[in-house]
């Protein structure tokens, strides 16, 4: 009781001529400058980790799933470390570092999302879009993006079907005199080979793309509207998802829901149905539906 615990030397630093004893962080003493750096030297040799290695990984284009993979071994090489040195200075170091590093992570998650841009997505009239169907005055189209070249317009993606995602675009007008509620993760799609596939999250297709080194820029052609904004392509993504929303009387309420295959070649929307099973009325409950929308005729010959 009351007495010290023990301090355990550090393995690996060597003490500097005329620096003080390193101290514990409790008693808010920091090592001197050479301590530090001979930490620092003792932490990439044991870790095998350097945050300059990281972003030149980054700024020379490899896949960030790489970059991250790399961080995430120096978090659990730092985590080993700091078990054997619970009471002594090394902790503080741990502490220090870890923070640089979020903010190394947070420059490289910046820098690969810094050259994706925001391609805007225009909604015709209702009537313009072949794939629709009509139930009690609400009117529901489907408009598939079934190739690369479709998704890029609308997504700043090279290689978003080919890597198993197929986005579809549907559009709901309310011409009823009802507020509605739609649920979409209700909806299905059935394919010819008698599959019902439900729609993938939004940021599930995000991760996914982010881990195989997507996210990069889609060189954007003269004659495709985009903004000068650049944001995460999360944002952009999660922005242009159709989710459980409300309707209102007269209004037109669009969004993206993207269904998953694993066999990219083959075009998932071809003989495919696009099955609402119901919207309701708010308040009372009361359906409306079932809509039921051939995509066929609404894809590209």
């Amino acid at each position: 009781m009351g007495q010290s615990p023990v301090q355990t030397p550090l393995k690996g630093v060597e003490k500097q001529p005329g620096a003080a004893p390193l101290g514990r962080v409790r008693d808010k003493k920091v090592p001197t400058l050479g301590a530090q750096a001979s930490l620092a030297c003792t932490f990439k040799i044991k870790c095998g980790w350097n945050p300059l290695q990281s972003l030149k990984m980054c700024r020379r284009g490899r896949p960030r799933s790489h970059v991250i993979s790399h961080v995430r071994n120096f978090y659990i090489a730092h985590a080993h470390e700091a078990m054997k040195y619970p009471n002594n200075v090394l902790l503080y170091i741990v502490m220090k570092t870890a923070i640089r590093v979020f903010i190394l992570f947070l420059l490289v998650h910046a820098l690969s999302a810094a050259d994706y841009k925001i391609k805007i997505v225009e909604v015709q009239p209702i009537e313009s879009y072949p794939a629709q169907a009509t139930v009690g005055g609400i009117t529901i189209a489907a408009n598939p993006y079934s190739t690369d070249a479709e998704s890029a317009t609308a997504f700043d993606i090279k290689k978003l079907n080919s890597r198993g995602f197929f986005p579809l675009h549907v559009i709901i007008k309310n011409e009823s005199s009802s507020y509605l509620t739609i649920r979409t993760r209700n909806v299905l799609l059935f394919t010819p080979d008698g599959e019902q596939l439900y729609s993938t999250p939004a940021a599930i297709v995000v991760d996914s793309l982010s881990r195989a080194g997507l996210t990069k820029k889609e060189p954007a052609k003269s004659d495709e509207p985009e903004t000068a904004q650049k944001v995460s392509p999360l944002v952009d993504f999660t922005s242009k998802e159709l989710i459980a929303a409300s309707i209102d009387p007269g209004a037109v309420v669009d969004g993206f829901l993207f269904f998953f295959t694993e066999k990219p070649k083959k075009n998932i929307f071809a003989g495919s149905s696009l099955y609402i099973p119901k919207l309701e009325e708010e308040g009372t409950k009361k359906p409306f539906g079932p809509f039921t929308i051939r995509l066929d005729v609404a894809l590209k010959k």
